[in-house]
């Protein structure tokens, strides 16, 4: 019987050696593992670091994009306005080019019969050419 306690005792002994050197490796695995949580640790906060650098360089971005778009916005509304400036200076310009053939075309007759003198005639002719020159505007 006693052969047999020390047969246990001896393999309990052997049992316990095995169960040491076995948590002295989980042990040092479990410090490793420690270790590689502390590098992830430090590697997440320097990733929240950034993504907050990369929010505020996102929302520096956002306003000037705003604003961009006001000003584009305000372009736009500039544009329409020169688009209708553009309209009554075209308008503008064809009742003067029309207004302008109109006065060509027209002429009051002078002749002998209305009792007037040819050289009348002829000062009539100088100052409608005359006024003629000063009318015409430059062609757009």
């Amino acid at each position: 019987m006693n052969e047999q306690i020390a047969e246990k005792s001896a393999e309990l002994i052997a049992r316990s050696q095995e169960l040491i050197v076995a948590s002295k490796a989980l042990c040092a695995k479990n410090k490793e593992l420690a270790a590689k949580s502390d590098e992830v640790i430090v590697r997440s906060h320097a990733l929240i670091a950034s993504s907050e650098q990369l929010f505020v360089t996102n929302n520096k971005i956002v306003t000037k994009v705003d604003k961009l778009i006001t000003i584009s916005d305000k372009l736009i509304a500039a544009s329409e306005k020169l688009i209708i400036i553009a309209e009554q200076l075209i308008t503008i310009s064809l009742y003067i080019k029309e207004e302008k053939r109109k006065l060509k075309s027209w002429r009051p007759k002078l002749n002998n019969s209305q009792g007037l003198h040819l050289g009348r005639k002829r000062y009539w002719r100088q100052n409608y050419y005359k006024s003629q020159r000063v009318i015409s505007l430059p062609r757009p």
